[in-house]
């Protein structure tokens, strides 16, 4: 008898969490901000294609699906993932020795599964993915009942929508190949998914430049020089940062320290950010990310002790480009900020010491 098999809780997933390799997913992700974790929830319709025999005299082969579901995005295309299922339940009547008799099959799974995202804009991407279900199932009747496990094959193809920085919507279709078993019987699961997931994203800290060693001299005697000034041009002092892909996260290097060190050093130096994006998604699109990213460069200032009233912002989009948009690398180059300092004049005290 075909079989029909699911809901309950699936303790297995937790097993699977704790073991994965833990120390080779952390190992780069210091490096590659675009690496993260997530995590997210979906629910569906599901159909047994076999759900109950020929000879059924009733047969509801159609429920309602949950997951819960975790992953590691390994780089811009790759990730990995593994779901917790409650799979839902069939029902049939069978005439039996002259009875009408019920059946009830039950099942629950857990996959793990790589996928692969295609990019198609700056927000949303295509998606497939290839794995294994062990799936947990029960079949029963008012006279007896019959549990059993395995494993089967599984697919799934779908699509990905950023809503927010750290909030991801998706909608996909998965194909179960023969679930269940000869003691169960079996059937080809055909699943709908509406689902939402948090994405775990982390920028590179900013590392403290450290502070200049203090030297101690041995005393002297006092000297009172004669004070003199000139004036001294201080040059405008330039740097740019890097995004992540759709994000307002940068890439915080040395020379960004620097000129942060510089506005503090000359306290009456303004700063003028302009931000850009690459060529993918809609040019309205584009024109408020590079907004909210120098908008983001601006808030890092003011974090680090620079008065909002030096700091003035632009924002292009896809505007200007550095190079062009046709490879991945390009790209990367084109989602950036500049930052330029004013260039300014101060006086410099200098001395000579009287006799």
């Amino acid at each position: 008898m075909k079989t029909l098999i699911t809901k309950g809780k699936l303790s297995v997933v937790t097993l699977f969490l704790t073991s994965l390799n833990t120390p080779i997913l952390f190992a780069n992700q210091n490096q590659f901000e675009h690496d993260f974790f997530y995590a997210g929830a979906k629910f569906g319709s599901i159909r047994y294609q076999h759900g109950c025999e020929p000879w059924a005299i009733g047969c509801d082969k159609r429920d309602t699906a949950f997951a819960g579901f975790f992953g590691y995005q390994l780089n811009d295309e790759l990730f990995i993932e593994s779901s917790l299922i409650d799979l839902g339940e069939v029902n049939a009547t069978y005439f039996e020795s002259g009875l009408f008799v019920p059946y009830q099959g039950e099942m629950n799974a857990w996959d793990i599964t790589v996928g692969y995202d295609l990019t198609l804009t700056d927000n949303f991407k295509a998606f497939t993915k290839i794995g294994v279900v062990n799936w947990y199932g029960k079949n029963s009747s008012p006279s007896f009942e019959i549990k059993d496990d395995g494993f089967a094959a599984t697919a799934s193809v779908g699509f990905k929508y950023d809503i927010a920085d750290k909030w991801q919507a998706r909608i996909a279709y998965q194909y179960i190949d023969d679930l269940g078993s000869n003691k169960l019987g079996s059937s080809n699961g055909h699943i709908g998914w509406l689902g939402i997931s948090y994405l775990f994203k982390n920028s590179k800290p900013i590392k403290a430049a450290e502070p200049a060693p203090v030297i101690k001299e041995k005393p002297q005697e006092r000297i009172i020089p004669a004070i003199t000034t000139k004036k001294v041009v201080i040059k405008p002092q330039t740097t740019t940062v890097l995004f992540d892909f759709d994000s307002t996260a940068f890439h915080k290097h040395s020379d960004f320290i620097n000129l942060i060190q510089h506005l503090k050093q000359y306290p009456t130096t303004s700063v003028e950010i302009t931000a850009y994006t690459d060529s993918l998604g809609s040019e309205q699109y584009n024109l408020a990310l590079s907004e909210r990213r120098a908008l983001n460069v601006k808030q890092t200032l003011i974090e680090h002790g620079i008065e909002k009233s030096r700091i003035s912002i632009n924002y292009r989009g896809e505007l200007d480009p550095i190079t062009n948009n046709e490879t991945k690398e390009n790209r990367r180059l084109n989602r950036r900020a500049t930052l330029v300092t004013s260039e300014i004049e101060v006086e410099i005290a200098e001395g000579t010491a009287n006799d």
